[in-house]
């Protein structure tokens, strides 16, 4: 091949090549001519001898054709040193441009274990395993260490102890309490919430095993009456009532559905107490319009009937019950 032909085809490969020396020239026109070899397939393009070095470098050994249309070549910038996304053709380009807003292909879909769906990106995010913060805690079942609880006691207990951090909160946990207090209020009334049993001072001693099943109860009394009376329900009326101008619910202690007889356990020293006056006179208003009759439960009848609990399969009511045998 001729020198001169060389040099303006390789163009700046091969500039100052008049002052190489003949076994140099003979190197570079082997050279040249592997890369052509090589690059075979862009010999029907106009393409400079840095796009197929490019080619070669980037282990490229088929034409690189746009992946919109797979016709056109795709354009090779000199100064990135790199190749273009499309080919440069209009409706490639719109459609280059659709798929970079759409990122559906950019992410994947997994199942939480609360069975929602949640979108990872595939890049960085396919080990996440929860769809949020509040689920890891609940699924992962992490637990701190007793180092780290004993910390956390101690920063508690000294940050809520505080009075200026407690005052500064005042404002906060007294709207929480207002709006808690009047959301548990409503579903005591609606029959949808009952109290915890285990906020009676018998400390879960004041229960009875009927049939092989435990009923618990708020006192000892509650319980003795009920081993005498299992066909009754435990607090299942609500009966509103007034007292310091607030609307309170009373949960009566025992109903007996098919004979419309409301029960209250109540011992001779609180009888008398004013708000138990104020429950008493609500609970018989209830009674007279829905039709029931309204019956106080106290010392009186447990004297009569306390002797007739099997105590041999109660043993647990025989303490409270002994001051009437």
């Amino acid at each position: 091949m001729d020198i001169s032909i060389l040099y303006n085809k390789c163009g700046d490969l091969c500039a100052g090549l008049e002052n190489i020396s003949f076994y140099q020239k003979r190197n570079l026109i082997t050279l040249y001519n592997d890369i052509h070899e090589t690059t075979s397939f862009l010999n029907n393009y106009n393409v400079s001898m840095k796009e197929r070095i490019f080619y070669i470098k980037n282990n490229l050994l088929n034409l690189q054709q746009c992946i919109y249309c797979n016709i056109n070549k795709l354009t090779y910038h000199t100064n990135t040193k790199s190749l273009s996304v499309t080919c440069g053709n209009d409706d490639c380009i719109k459609k280059s441009k659709l798929r970079y807003r759409d990122t559906s292909h950019l992410y994947v879909y997994k199942t939480c274990n609360c069975g929602s769906q949640y979108k990872v990106s595939k890049k960085s995010g396919l080990s996440k395993q929860y769809c949020s913060r509040k689920c890891y805690v609940k699924f992962k079942q992490y637990t701190h260490s007793v180092y780290t609880i004993e910390k956390i006691r101690i920063s508690n207990k000294k940050t809520h102890n505080d009075p200026k951090w407690r005052e500064s909160k005042k404002d906060i946990y007294d709207q929480s309490h207002k709006k808690i207090s009047a959301t548990m209020k409503k579903k005591i009334s609606e029959g949808s919430f009952t109290p915890c049993i285990t906020n009676s001072w018998t400390k879960w001693s004041a229960y009875v095993n009927i049939n092989n099943q435990c009923r618990k109860f708020r006192s000892f009394w509650e319980a003795s009456f009920f081993v005498l009376n299992t066909n009754l329900e435990f607090e299942k009326i609500r009966i509103p009532y007034t007292y310091n101008n607030q609307i309170h619910s009373y949960i009566v202690d025992f109903v007996d559905m098919t004979n419309k007889i409301l029960y209250e356990i109540k011992p001779n020293s609180t009888k008398t107490n004013e708000l138990n006056q104020i429950k008493f006179s609500a609970a018989h208003d209830w009674a007279k319009i829905n039709g029931y009759s309204f019956k106080i439960i106290s010392d009186d009848w447990f004297k009569q009937n306390a002797k007739t609990i099997d105590y041999t399969n109660h043993p647990q009511l025989y303490s409270s019950m002994k001051q009437f045998l």
